[in-house]
């Protein structure tokens, strides 16, 4: 057994175990979705919109936090208890602006990219930002091994527990996908398939930028040094591994909201699709 980091170890390697759990590593993950012209039809936004950029958490600023600390009964997402200007919410976004396109202050990108709050909860970025987890990493056999374990005690814990459950009422009211001849019904039928991809594309976009060096000022590729980018890949690889069961066929449901039903098989047998509440924060990090 070795230690290697964050190197080709990891990254060209067919398979990787997660948790205990065998999962399609990058390459094969590449090959899959790059092979198939029909996951390509799917996964490719139908339209680009102006997004806001980044609305990671800490690019999300309250100036009034009251109305948060009042106890309320009977409210739901569309009868909320607050607006936002109630609670003066503000967006920053330092880094994500898109200069290079039409405007300095608008981004033309898959509409998708604005639920990003989402890859900060469901996705336990703002965990994995914070370092509240533990991580080790060893080769065995030339097949990286990665365990990954949230602190049970981090501080957004109370907040995104049981969060999952409000996907699908937050989704359908956001987009009013009760409504058959809704734009999103009827114009982007894959978007659920298509926002678990962008998810996982994201998070795996993003080690480059977490690589952290020591007091020194030397990056050293260890999994010591380099915790953060390794539990992003990771969770990236979880996605990804996710989008291609949806487009498999192996997944009925997300949170509540029924999978596109694909008949693409790669002239594979037909995989019984059985339904799993694959990506809760639980069950995501344990599975």
């Amino acid at each position: 057994m070795r230690n290697p980091g964050f190197s080709d170890s990891l990254l060209k390697t067919e398979e990787i175990m997660i948790n205990g759990k065998k999962m399609r590593n990058l390459p094969r993950l590449l090959r899959e979705f790059r092979k198939n012209s029909i996951y390509h039809s799917i996964l490719e936004p139908k339209f680009h919109s102006l997004v806001m950029g980044d609305t990671n958490t800490e690019n999300i600023k309250i100036g009034n936090i009251e109305p948060l600390l009042r106890h309320y009964d009977n409210f739901s997402v569309t009868n909320p208890p607050f607006t936002a200007e109630d609670i003066q919410i503000c967006f920053f976004d330092p880094r994500a602006i898109g200069f290079y396109e039409n405007g300095v202050d608008t981004n033309a990108d898959d509409p998708m990219y604005d639920n990003k709050p989402w890859h900060n909860s469901l996705g336990n970025y703002d965990k994995i930002h914070g370092e509240h987890f533990d991580l080790a990493y060893q080769l065995h056999r030339e097949i990286p091994h990665i365990l990954l374990a949230f602190d049970e005690e981090n501080p957004y814990e109370f907040s995104y527990s049981g969060i999952e459950e409000y996907f699908a009422e937050v989704m359908t009211a956001a987009w009013q996908l009760d409504n058959p001849d809704s734009d999103v019904n009827q114009n982007d039928p894959n978007w659920l398939i298509r926002f678990v991809f962008l998810m996982g594309t994201h998070f795996m976009a993003m080690p480059p930028y977490h690589f952290s060096k020591n007091n020194d000022g030397v990056l050293l590729d260890n999994a010591h040094q380099q915790k953060r980018p390794l539990a992003i890949y990771v969770e990236g690889i979880k996605w990804l591994n996710l989008t291609l069961d949806m487009l498999e066929g192996k997944i009925d449901e997300f949170h509540g909201i029924p999978v596109p039903n694909f008949k693409i098989f790669n002239d594979e047998p037909v995989i019984e699709k059985v339904a799993l509440d694959y990506a809760s924060p639980e069950n995501f990090a344990a599975n």
